[in-house]
């Protein structure tokens, strides 16, 4: 959260819920003259979650993957809509707030997604 903040990203956009049994296992990130990209992964010696987050330099729309042949569900949290597919059996999230676009994806649980993202926006106490 801290890079993506010295980067221009004010708002609230890294999950403060993790599911259980999944560590840091590294983060990774690049400045071009598109625009700030970081990445972090997180792994439970399974599977792994990936963290993406892109703050474009010009007016980018949202960027969206071939995914199952499923519409996203749409699910809206603080007037922001999420875009949830699926993909080889994990999910996949996608949003953008204000100038940052988001996804997290390899999610295996549906609820666990959902509890990541609530997490994003619930204020610290």
């Amino acid at each position: 959260g801290r890079i993506l903040k010295e980067n221009g990203a004010s708002q609230a956009v890294v999950p403060n819920y993790i599911p259980d049994g999944y560590s840091f296992a590294g983060s990774d990130y690049t400045d071009t003259f598109e625009g700030f990209y970081a990445q972090c992964v997180l792994d439970n010696g399974e599977n792994e979650i990936l963290f993406c987050y892109w703050i474009p330099n010009t007016d980018q729309t949202n960027h969206f993957y071939a995914i199952d042949d499923a519409e996203p569900e749409i699910y809206e949290r603080a007037g922001i809509e999420h875009y949830i597919m699926t993909n080889e059996d994990v999910f996949i999230v996608s949003w953008k707030n204000e100038s940052v676009l988001c996804d997290i994806s390899g999610v295996q649980s549906y609820d666990e997604l959902i509890q990541m993202i609530n997490s994003i926006y619930e204020k610290d106490d």
